[in-house]
């Protein structure tokens, strides 16, 4: 093979793995915002089914009503036209238990929205995502392009070994901010504000776990002193900074609204990333007995390296 034929693979290569690169990175955002496009969506339509709860005639066992499928396939039609002009990777599918007349491909997803009266479950279709509809010419375009650059200067070609797209290996982090009073995903780049009481409860609560070696609070008896102390001391931190001049609120009263505006919050945060989540979840109660005395809503996994809180 001739010095030449040997340059002109040489270049080859280099303009094949300078191509893969930009693709790779071009597919991987497009992914990431398929991702987030998900579970922006999902949460939409939860919010949507909750605003209109009062006009469907849904089944309800606490007043023997039955479903009226007619009227209720009819509004799953409209929730999914809608869905289809704004190009959302979703549909929806089934609303307690009721299917649409339109089958669709693809993922299912459930969800169940809990009202005081009964729980309404939502089945949701996620539109399968083609790695090769991100395909793009402006890989190759850059890529021809830095070679170019590299005849006209003269210099080496940096060919890559390795595709490395910052973030996908990055530990998911909870940013706890005391100076903007939010809860934030590192990884997301997302921030939720939340109310006084359940801030200063939530960073109190993972500061409390945080210093049991097995931390267990069980919701049926009385919130321990320590983990109502620390509460206090954070909601002092907030007057030192300037967010409120409110009385101080009673922390040992309504638990359960606390816990649930707590966990609203980080549904938000971490966009249903259900693995994620997990550790920064008060865990709630699952079957019968929602006061068991098994139930603790202590955060038993959570380590240090987890999250992070400014302006402590």
């Amino acid at each position: 093979m001739s010095i030449k034929s040997i340059f002109s693979l040489r270049k080859a290569l280099a303009l094949m793995l300078i191509c893969l690169l930009f693709q790779g990175v071009y597919s991987a955002a497009k992914y990431r915002r398929y991702q987030q496009d998900v579970a922006l969506f999902v949460l939409n339509i939860e919010k949507r089914v909750a605003l209109d709860i009062q006009k469907l005639r849904l089944a309800n066992p606490l007043f023997n009503t039955v479903a009226h499928q007619p009227s209720i396939k009819a509004y799953i039609k409209n929730v999914n036209q809608l869905l289809i002009q704004l190009e959302a990777p979703l549909r929806l599918s089934t609303l307690q238990n009721v299917k649409t007349e339109q089958s669709y491909q693809g993922q299912p997803l459930l969800s169940n929205l809990a009202f005081t009266e009964q729980n309404i479950a939502l089945g949701m279709t996620v539109v399968s995502w083609s790695f090769f509809s991100t395909l793009t010419p402006l890989a190759l375009l850059l890529a021809l392009l830095i070679l170019v650059l590299h005849r006209l200067t003269g210099t080496t070609v940096p060919v890559p070994t390795k595709l490395t797209i910052k973030g996908d290996n990055t530990q998911i982090q909870l940013i706890i901010d005391l100076q903007n009073k939010t809860l934030g995903n590192k990884a997301l780049d997302t921030y939720v504000n939340l109310s006084n009481k359940p801030f200063c409860f939530y960073v109190a609560l993972i500061e409390y776990c945080m210093a049991q070696t097995q931390p267990y609070i069980n919701q049926s008896q009385d919130i321990p002193e320590e983990l109502l102390i620390l509460a206090n001391k954070y909601f002092y931190r907030l007057i030192e900074l300037g967010h409120t001049k409110r009385k101080r609120p009673d922390f040992s009263t309504n638990l359960d609204k606390t816990l649930s505006e707590i966990r609203s919050a980080l549904d938000t945060t971490f966009l249903h990333e259900l693995q994620q989540k997990t550790l920064f979840y008060p865990p709630k109660a699952k079957g019968e007995g929602s006061r068991s005395k098994l139930h603790s809503y202590a955060l038993v996994n959570l380590k240090a390296k987890h999250f992070q809180i400014i302006g402590k």
